[in-house]
């Protein structure tokens, strides 16, 4: 009889906790369903948008589009909004935190759209301590536009072999009616890349749909012969008179290959026993890509346990084989093979040699 007694006051007083929250003021039960309803606090916040979607219209690829969103706190209480979370990272949101009743405040975002072309629209999602739309979605939206543009794409790949070169066509498009288009400057990072230009009139382009547009200028990236082997990494930068677009920026990437072709030029050799009992062998293929009169004046190693036996083939062509046998140190096997060559720019070229012992 006691115990129930407790109990019965504990469920009164849980019952008076519910009734008295600050956000649900009144219970009322549906008589049609039993459902009880329960009506907001006559003095909570209220969070009230001008507008939950804005529209920019058309924006000027590589523009900011900055989005401001106003509210109203039409309750009683402090509005107090606690985060305006972006659906990207490329919108970042300022806010007003605490609104007083009758006050106003706003919501700021920014989107940078140079990684975007045609229409966008991002979320923002609003949290608050109104009790009734504890969460408000805010779109905004806009049309990217690049009024110029280069086709078929500002990244461009250059790939040559040692002392012949490389070239590739881009063309820069205005999509500025009332522009007369002109080049002021061009800009390279690295003296062995250079642009020519060239003012076209007729239909020369083509989109990334493969549709064709009007270009204004076919701009040539050339890569001197005297580049280096290895890798290309460059930029230029187009100077124009547009008052929209005053710059716009080629990535150029690439290699130069050397004459000496090393196949594989990377050996993997998987996982490998402590006592190799029966020897493993691989096979590297040395040739000369223009039938040049190579030749391998020696092979070095970096790990005493690799043998290597090096045949002749036809001219300028070599057969390199690696004989691995015997103790190998457990863990990760990380060695290179050295080729010394005649070829005065390749007079070394390096093999790498990887595996795994166990133990």
């Amino acid at each position: 009889m006691r115990r129930a007694f407790f109990w019965t006051l504990a469920l009164y007083a849980a019952g008076s906790l519910i009734i008295s929250s600050p956000a649900l003021a009144q219970t009322a039960t549906d008589p049609a369903t039993g459902a009880i309803e329960r009506t907001p606090d006559p003095n909570a916040p209220v969070i009230q948008f001008d507008a939950t979607s804005l529209d920019l219209g058309d924006v000027a690829k590589g523009d900011k589009a900055k989005y401001v969103f106003t509210f109203r706190n039409t309750g009683k209480t402090d509005l107090v909004i606690e985060k305006a979370k972006p659906s990207c990272g490329c919108t970042v949101a300022e806010f007003t935190k605490t609104v007083k009743p009758g006050e106003t405040g706003t919501v700021n975002a920014v989107v940078d759209t140079k990684r975007f072309r045609g229409p966008i629209a991002k979320t923002i999602t609003v949290t608050s301590n109104d009790p009734v739309t504890p969460k408000v979605h805010l779109q905004a939206k806009a049309n990217v536009k690049p009024f110029l543009d280069l086709l078929p794409s500002p990244h461009v790949f250059l790939r040559a072999d040692r002392g012949e070169g490389a070239s590739k066509v881009v063309t820069l498009v205005s999509y500025e009616d009332a522009l007369d288009l002109k080049i002021e400057k061009i800009e390279s990072s690295d003296p062995l890349i250079t642009v020519t230009q060239k003012p076209i009139l007729a239909t020369a382009a083509v989109d990334e749909e493969g549709k064709s547009v009007e270009g204004d200028f076919e701009l040539t990236v050339h890569l001197s012969k005297d580049a280096p082997v290895g890798r290309i990494n460059g930029t230029v930068e187009i100077y124009t008179n547009s008052p929209r677009v005053p710059q716009l920026t080629m990535q150029i990437r690439g290699n130069v290959r050397g004459l000496v072709q090393v196949r594989p030029s990377r050996v993997f050799l998987g996982n490998l026993p402590s006592k190799v009992e029966e020897p493993i062998k691989k096979t590297v293929r040395i040739t000369h890509r223009k039938g040049g009169d190579l030749q391998i004046k020696g092979v070095d190693s970096s790990f005493a346990g690799f043998k290597t036996n090096l045949k002749k083939l036809e001219k300028g062509s070599y057969e390199l084989e690696l004989i691995i046998e015997g103790e190998l140190p457990p863990g990760t096997l990380d060695e290179h093979l050295t080729i010394h060559t005649n070829d005065p720019d390749e007079p070394e070229i390096m093999v790498r040699v990887r595996g795994q012992v166990g133990s």
